[in-house]
């Protein structure tokens, strides 16, 4: 399937990030099933 289907993954890391108090770059994508980038890419 390729569709973003780990929201709660998303929601967990970004939590975290926030309350580390660090700034540590980070980005959002999708990949294909081969692998490819399909949303978010650079």
């Amino acid at each position: 399937m390729e569709f973003p289907c780990c929201g709660g993954i998303e929601y967990a890391v970004k939590a975290a990030l926030q309350n580390s108090g660090k700034f540590i770059p980070w980005q959002v994508i999708t990949l294909s099933t081969n692998g490819n980038i399909i949303d978010g890419g650079f």
